[in-house]
């Protein structure tokens, strides 16, 4: 699946390695299941069952691993990367939960059980329904003919820093999602680079550290001279391959990665304004409307500020956004 969102991709990145996965699965999961799975078992599975509309708005990725009794477990962890709760969240999952089931059964496997979960980084509270039936608003005696489910919520803003547990990567990457929407992220960057340190394998160290660092840049959080400021200020007395590591970063193509997160950061930033100010206008934002907003050039969503402002109907908005043209 191709992502171009940067939320979407550094989180597949991070917890597209398997270490990580496990230490988040070990580390947040109930221990009922984490007791009754062997996570030596754990293989990553290559299918998404996202439609490809959604693709933007969202990623997923789905593990299986062995029961300790022998059959087969599947975890499926979704991240819902949008800065406000997605209501609907329960009937997305519940269509992936039946697609799962349907490729299984295509198979010719025995069907097994799914723990969805949902890893939310934004700030405002997560306020949807973690139950299906609250979403079809089932009386309590009609829940017996209605699918229902409970998906696990990971709610990141609502979560402590120092209340945040795992290995050296995953607690790197879970500050990184963290803070990558609060005012700290500088001392927060420091703090990761220093923690990544101290993993034993500084090769893996390196690479995590690159990722997390062009997540920073990219989502069009950090400008230039903060972030070499930053990285310089990560260094230690007597570390001098880090030092060296960070000149190298910065010296061979950081200016570059920069230049290009700074404009598709404000891009985005500027988008992300547009979709909230609307839903607080119109309430829920069709997705076709939020995938056109994505497409568009800096320049056009300025203008369509002021639409926003003017705009009695969400239709009139519409309107205007079907009259430009998508940039190349």
């Amino acid at each position: 699946m191709t992502v171009s969102n940067p939320h979407d991709h550094f989180f597949r990145q991070m917890f597209s390695d398997q270490a990580i996965l496990a230490d988040f699965i070990e580390s947040y999961l109930p221990a009922a299941i984490v007791e009754n799975v062997d996570l030596s078992s754990l293989d990553l599975q290559k299918e998404s069952f996202i439609d490809e509309e959604l693709q933007e708005h969202q990623s997923d990725l789905l593990c299986r691993m062995k029961q300790k009794n022998g059959e087969d477990a599947f975890l499926y962890l979704l991240l819902e990367h949008k800065s406000y709760p997605d209501r609907w969240v329960a009937l997305q999952l519940l269509r992936y939960k039946t697609r799962i089931w349907e490729a299984v059964h295509t198979k010719g496997e025995p069907l097994s059980p799914i723990v969805p979960v949902v890893l939310y980084h934004g700030q405002p509270p997560w306020t949807a329904p973690q139950h299906f039936y609250e979403l079809a608003r089932t009386p309590p005696s009609w829940r017996p003919f209605v699918a229902d489910f409970k998906y696990l919520l990971f709610d990141l803003a609502r979560i402590g820093d120092t209340n945040l547990v795992g290995r050296a990567p995953l607690l790197a990457a879970l500050l990184a999602l963290k803070h990558i929407f609060t005012a700290d992220l500088e001392l927060q960057l420091v703090r990761i680079v220093r923690l990544l340190w101290g993993d034993a394998n500084r090769q893996r160290a390196l690479t995590y550290l690159e990722v997390i660092v062009r997540y920073a840049t990219v989502s069009g959080k950090m400008d230039e001279d903060t972030v070499k400021k930053t990285l310089r200020s990560a260094v230690q007395q007597g570390e001098k391959t880090m030092a060296t590591w960070i000149d190298k970063y910065i010296e061979q193509g950081m200016e570059q990665g920069l230049q290009q997160g700074l404009q598709q950061g404000l891009q985005q930033g500027l988008n992300r304004q547009l979709v909230l100010f609307l839903s607080h206008r119109f309430g829920d934002i069709p997705i076709e409307l939020d995938a056109q907003l994505k497409q568009l050039a800096v320049e056009q969503l300025e203008a369509l500020t002021n639409v926003a402002l003017d705009a009695v109907t969400l239709d009139e908005f519409q309107a205007a956004v079907a009259n430009l043209k998508p940039t190349e």
